[in-house]
């Protein structure tokens, strides 16, 4: 629930909680720096000491790893259908009350979404992020004793988080799905190819298209 201070900030700027405002940001009709000239009107300069309430904001923002031109207050989030990873050419798509989703180009989503010219959104990424990003892996194998703990020691190896490991066995093959954290596509070829070199590994791809209806992303 909204704090005392947080909810007398929202009255005064003319929202009635903390999500109708993110919503609005997210569309780009609001803006941070809008948010401190109403909190601050006798103060043209910025003061010295933010509210709680615009560092919740700056921390829920946060650093996306994209460039918005013209756009730096809104918020961003990657499409879960086709999972961008610095390297890969991408394009924004304004959604209702999410701000901006990150599809690749060559995402099978993006076929609908283009039909809407007036919310797709020109980004890129920023070269100078830190940040990793998730991708899926699918991984076909001998049915032997300890190819996936080969596997993801391979992976720890190299200092890469494993969000999820899922495996069975299927007409004698063993099949998988991995979810790790990589920098960029550069880091990713890297991790595949370490992959396919363990004894046993037939096959090692990318998850291409993993697919939530287009109305999901929207």
């Amino acid at each position: 629930e909204d704090s005392e201070e947080i909810k007398e900030v929202l009255s005064k700027i003319g929202f009635q909680n903390i999500e109708s405002l993110k919503i609005a940001i997210g569309r780009g009709e609001f803006v941070i720096e809008t948010l401190e000239r109403k909190l601050f009107p006798e103060k043209p300069q910025k003061p010295k000491k933010e509210s709680i309430f615009v560092k919740f904001l700056k921390r829920a923002r946060g650093d996306s790893g994209i460039k918005v031109h013209g756009m730096d207050d809104m918020l961003i989030s990657f499409a879960r259908c086709c999972q961008p990873v610095p390297g890969d050419r991408i394009i924004g798509y304004l959604t209702r009350g999410r701000g901006i989703t990150i599809h690749r180009t060559d995402c099978k989503n993006m076929l609908e979404l283009y039909k809407e010219k007036e919310r797709i959104i020109e980004v890129e990424w920023d070269t100078e992020s830190e940040l990793k990003f998730q991708v899926q892996l699918s991984i076909i194998g001998e049915d032997r004793k300890n190819l996936l703990k080969d596997i993801t020691t391979c992976i720890a190896k190299q200092d890469i988080n494993i969000f999820n490991a899922s495996f069975h066995v299927e007409d004698m093959y063993a099949k998988g799905l991995l979810d790790i954290e990589v920098q960029n596509l550069q880091h990713l070829t890297k991790v595949i190819n370490s992959i396919r070199k363990i004894n046993g590994v037939f096959s090692v791809e990318r998850v291409e298209d993993i697919s939530p209806s287009v109305e999901a992303e929207a």
